[in-house]
């Protein structure tokens, strides 16, 4: 806000913060910190994503060849 807006009485206050003013290399180094923690989940959720994908079709293929196996057994009972 330009600040004979707020001379003036137009506008709200600026807000405070209560840590005080920071230099731009700590603004920076929170930034560093907030992008590796981004980049730390993305990576774990994406592994979770790919193991139950693979959990899913291990599952998928042993409950297809256990069908197979009744399928031939139950065709055997009929003969």
């Amino acid at each position: 806000m330009c600040p004979r807006l707020r001379a003036a009485g137009e506008g709200p206050a600026p807000a405070i913060d209560p840590a005080g003013p920071r230099c731009t290399e700590e603004h920076f180094m929170r930034l560093r910190r907030a992008v590796k923690e981004f980049d730390n989940a993305w990576h774990d959720a994406t592994n979770n994503v790919v193991s139950t994908a693979d959990a899913r079709k291990r599952l998928f293929e042993e409950l297809l060849w256990e069908h197979r196996d009744l399928s031939e057994a139950h065709s055997k009972c009929q003969d």
